[in-house]
């Protein structure tokens, strides 16, 4: 029923493209042409999605090898420690010693203690948003990273049946947090209340290595009333505004369901999955995707950076997205890749 596959899969890339561009455009795009990417703000579950299935993956596949914590931990770090920290230090100290100092980034110097130990959404959460916008975007590598640390230790420790138990039950708490307390940023960024895309991603990495486990009339039923409750509630509430209560209180947990049983869908066999998945693997987006850190790390920073968080036309735009994808280009080449390279010692 499902594809055979072992190694790297094309349309995972693509995939992820098609998460940073989401973003990018939520973020970025100009007013003219903003509210067509108002869903924009769900490339951030496609990314948990691909990561919760990716890491669970990579997990499960090496449970019993020797190396299993100094490994995954080692190109965890390698991946994402040199950008981000990296990118703190410019930001917070090179800047200013060169008299090029961003605006209101004090409150961020007074609490960065959050920003160094990838805690910063909790501090978000229950504080409010900073004054310096340019950094909030790093809410989601933090809910990452805190998801790597504990993540290991429960695949290693527990069967796949008491795993599955854990995914409901983490979904479960956090409809019930979202529902105690709907309103942003809290609901949107505190940790227990934004796991579900990375825990229902383990669980698809789980079930397509276990192929009859699940049906596809289960998938395509998920997948149809996904998309059908995401229409009602954006023609219900008259937009798709994350910050809305409805989106708040229950449509994160359906678009994470909309992005796992698309995963799920196109791993089917079939045409039409194969069809899809030779279009999602296509060049453009499969080096989107390979760029999408980058991307994602520096977009909202030169978005503050060049124009103040005001992008107001398709000139703007498009010099934006030109820096943004060079900035991101040059850094994967120059910064990023002597990092990577040392990956290859962490098998």
């Amino acid at each position: 029923m499902m594809i055979d596959f072992k190694g790297h899969v094309p349309f995972l890339d693509g995939l992820r493209g098609i998460a940073v561009i989401m973003v990018f455009f939520f973020h970025c795009a100009p007013p003219q042409i903003s509210s067509f990417f108002q869903f924009g703000w769900s490339g951030v579950d496609l990314f948990f999605v691909l990561s919760g299935f990716l890491i669970t993956g990579i997990l499960l596949d090496t449970k019993d090898s020797e190396n299993y914590f100094k490994n995954f931990f080692a190109r965890r770090f390698l991946r994402l420690f040199p950008l981000y920290y990296g990118i703190l230090f410019v930001i917070l100290y090179v800047l200013p010693m060169l008299g090029h100092a961003m605006n209101n980034t004090q409150d961020i110097l007074d609490s960065q203690i959050y920003y160094w130990t990838y805690t910063q959404n909790i501090l978000i959460a229950l504080k409010g948003v900073p004054k310096f916008e340019g950094f909030m975007h790093f809410w989601s590598l933090a809910i990452e990273e805190q998801f790597y640390i504990f993540w290991p230790f429960i695949i290693r420790s527990l069967n796949k049946k008491k795993i599955i138990v854990l995914v409901v039950a983490g979904i479960g708490l956090s409809i019930i947090l979202r529902n105690i307390n709907p309103f942003t940023p809290f609901a949107s960024m505190f940790t227990l209340c934004r796991t579900e895309g990375l825990l229902l991603g383990g669980l698809a990495a789980i079930l397509i290595r276990n192929p009859g486990s699940i049906s596809k009339s289960v998938i395509y039923t998920g997948l149809i009333v996904s998309i059908l409750a995401i229409v009602c509630m954006w023609l219900y509430n008259g937009s798709a505004n994350s910050n809305s209560l409805i989106f708040v209180r229950i449509g994160y947990t359906v678009t994470d369901f909309l992005c796992f049983f698309t995963l799920l869908f196109l791993f089917l066999r079939g045409k039409i999955t194969s069809n899809l998945r030779e279009l999602i693997a296509n060049r453009i987006l499969r080096l989107a995707g390979k760029y999408s850190y980058g991307i994602y790390v520096y977009h909202a920073i030169l978005f503050w950076l060049l124009y103040n968080a005001q992008v107001t036309s398709f000139q703007s735009f498009f010099a934006l997205s030109t820096i943004t994808i060079l900035i991101s280009v040059l850094s994967y080449h120059l910064y990023e890749k002597p990092f990577l390279s040392l990956k290859k010692h962490f098998k």
